[in-house]
């Protein structure tokens, strides 16, 4: 059972090495902006790369115990106890190295934790929650045709994104990006964040039906 678990544990060991050899060599982390790169997440950064250090090690040398000395005392508890921590810190880090978002009047992309890709235009978009979090923080889940994007727009660089939810929310259809007067109303929207926000999170939850007027 022993040598099972020491097995198991260091094949999973380099499958996550893998994800985070990707997302180390990711172009899009290198170029566009992340949401967990600013001074109020510095410390959850930092943690995660400590947490992946202090735990692969032990990782390796109870892994080997396990399958080599499986007599060994202890390996049951602290080799569970490793991957623990371990893979704690490979989510934390690959948040950090994987996602990203990208918004240009026509739609927006996206990546998760685990680098898979989304792409989609703002009608697509069926469902929204924004709301707040502890301190000044706050969490948006998007719904799309396509794939469920979440992520938190203080810490995150939204571009058009809340901009777009507020026209759609004001006139009852979504902008076009061919329309000067439909892009300048989305402009005066991103000119204005606060009340941009003030009125994107008063109708969290809303599902969009049909370009009606709300």
């Amino acid at each position: 059972m022993i040598q099972i678990l020491g097995v198991g544990s260091l094949i999973l060991f380099g499958i996550s090495c893998i994800f985070l050899l990707y997302a180390q060599r990711n172009w899009n982390y290198r170029n566009l902006k992340y949401p967990y790169r600013g001074t109020k997440d510095k410390f959850q950064g930092i943690l995660a790369n400590i947490i992946l250090l202090l735990s692969s090690i032990p990782i390796i040398i109870l892994s080997l115990i396990g399958i080599y000395i499986p007599e060994y005392p202890g390996t049951v508890i602290f080799l569970p106890a490793m991957n623990v921590g371990w893979y704690s810190g490979v989510y934390y880090y690959l948040s950090r190295k994987n996602f990203y978002l990208w918004t240009t009047p026509e739609g927006f992309s996206w990546s998760n934790t685990w680098g898979k890709k989304y792409q989609a235009t703002y009608r697509n978009i069926h469902k929204y929650r924004y709301y707040a979090r502890e301190g000044d923080l706050t969490w948006m889940i998007l719904k799309t045709q396509h794939g469920t994007l979440r992520f938190d727009p203080k810490l995150t660089n939204a571009g058009l994104l809340i901009p777009q939810l507020a026209f759609r929310l004001t006139t009852g259809y979504w902008a076009q990006h061919d329309h000067s007067d439909d892009q300048d109303k989305i402009q005066c929207f991103y000119d204005d964040p606060e009340e941009t926000q003030d009125l994107v999170m008063s109708y969290s939850g809303l599902t969009f039906k049909s370009e009606e007027r709300i």
